[in-house]
């Protein structure tokens, strides 16, 4: 493989390698997905590794036309730098996500440009000393072309804890982007079974007890409903857990993660995110993709996503406020004018903007 800046750069696509820590079905992981493709059509020649763990998007990836480099996953990490090292000459971009990924980067970028995204609103190393975290963090800032955020949540959470540079020209917003060509319009009625279900890691950010206690409200109003978890994770059985102490293992179902998205998205009537903090929240965008009416806990990115004024932003772990909320939006006539404000607000997130943006970032013109 050549460098585009070895030959006419009319001639010799950019050549960019994507390291990511994980490839399975999550947020950071699905935009990546999504960029992929979208440098993919510019013309751009694109790889990428994933570090750890079960590469459930590998086949998506090479059917998009990027090359999957499967011999550096779930190596030790001494190992994954030494190979990435070896590697790195032949790309102009070396583009990095998540915290193990960008230190693997930091130390072997050798003379390629390092670009970072941030895709969390958590500390580099968040069940280490502080200390450590941002030495870490200023390491990989230090040695970056670019540091991408994903929000100005992000931005402005990881610079209020000193762990990347303040006003600094190399530090840039890009928000994610997906496909803005809309499901099949849908219909809303009254239903004598409320369902309402979310996309999450079964981690404790993601407050997936409060969804239980939603449930219980519900039945203590004398409402039926049925609430839908699609994913997986190390709370799982501590969820399942408290599901059926609580007696609700009739109402409330865990399912498997899937890469049919759109399917789950179309049982439900109201879409429920009630995170203690997001990035971004990829799987709001998929919501709003999906004509779903969307309430979520007024926090970090999640306002920048869908808007101050969005009807469904509940307090966070406000019971009554998300039971109200969901009672309203499942209304008809609130669930149509809240998709169609959702519709409006998705316009700003397109597929195009993010690649481009990117794309910029990359500096082609400038290769110091």
């Amino acid at each position: 493989m050549l460098k585009r800046s070895s030959l006419d750069p009319t001639n010799v696509p950019l050549n960019v390698l994507h390291v990511i820590t994980t490839i399975e079905f999550g947020g950071a992981e699905k935009a990546l997905l999504t960029l992929v493709k979208a440098q993919v059509k510019r013309g751009l020649a694109v790889s990428v590794i994933g570090l750890k763990g079960n590469p459930e998007l590998r086949e998506f990836l090479i059917q998009s036309g990027a090359k999957y480099i499967s011999s550096v996953s779930n190596r030790p990490f001494i190992l994954q730098v030494l190979e990435v090292r070896k590697r790195v000459g032949d790309f102009d971009i070396l583009h990095c996500h998540l915290p193990r990924a960008e230190i693997l980067g930091a130390i072997a970028r050798r003379a390629t440009k390092l670009v970072i995204t941030k895709h969390n609103s958590e500390s580099f190393y968040p069940s280490g000393w502080l200390l450590l975290s941002r030495a870490m963090s200023y390491f990989v800032a230090k040695r970056s072309y670019r540091i991408i955020c994903i929000s100005n949540a992000v931005k402005n959470f990881l610079e209020e804890i000193s762990e990347i540079p303040k006003n600094s020209d190399k530090v840039k917003v890009v928000h994610y982007g997906i496909d803005a060509q809309f499901n099949a319009e849908r219909t809303f009625s009254l239903k004598d079974t409320l369902t309402i279900g979310t996309i999450s890691r079964l981690v404790s950010q993601k407050n997936l007890e409060f969804l239980i206690d939603i449930v219980l409200e519900f039945k203590s109003l004398k409402r039926k409903i049925k609430c839908l978890i699609l994913g997986d994770g190390p709370d799982k059985e501590k969820l399942q857990d408290k599901i059926d102490r609580c007696g609700l293992e009739d109402d409330i179902s865990i399912l498997p993660k899937s890469p049919n998205i759109n399917q789950f998205l179309s049982q439900l009537d109201v879409f429920v995110l009630a995170s203690k903090y997001e990035g971004f929240g990829m799987v709001l965008l998929e919501a709003m993709h999906s004509q779903i009416p969307i309430v979520s806990s007024n926090v970090s990115a999640i306002p920048e996503v869908l808007g101050e004024d969005h009807p469904g932003l509940a307090q966070l772990g406000n019971v009554h406020d998300f039971v109200s909320k969901i009672l309203n939006l499942a209304k008809p006539q609130f669930s149509t004018s809240t998709v169609e404000l959702q519709n409006k607000r998705l316009h700003e997130f397109t597929v195009n903007s993010y690649e481009s943006r990117i794309f910029d970032l990359y500096g082609i013109g400038n290769r110091n």
